[in-house]
């Protein structure tokens, strides 16, 4: 929803949920300077509950998900209080 500029480009992202990685991979060819060839050295694949205390040492310029409804019992407390939080 948040809107993406080449001005001010997002370096560090988080994408929740991610599925085979295609989103992340593509993010990462387009910002570059965000910390991404086939798989960019700047994406990093961590396997995780995304419901669980998120335990990440930095912050986030910008965090996605997609086709993710219904995921989580309390979207809002699970991901949303979180994802704000990390930010």
């Amino acid at each position: 929803m948040a809107p993406l500029s080449a001005k001010k480009p997002p370096r560090n992202i988080l994408d929740i949920a991610t599925g085979v990685g295609d989103w992340a991979i593509q993010m990462g060819d387009l910002f570059p300077d965000s910390t991404p060839k086939d798989v960019p050295p700047n994406v990093y694949f961590y396997v995780e509950d995304s419901s669980d205390n998120w335990m990440f040492p930095q912050k986030f310029d910008y965090i996605h998900t997609r086709n993710t409804a219904g995921c989580w019992s309390a979207f809002e407390t699970q991901i949303a209080e979180q994802a704000f939080a990390a930010l």
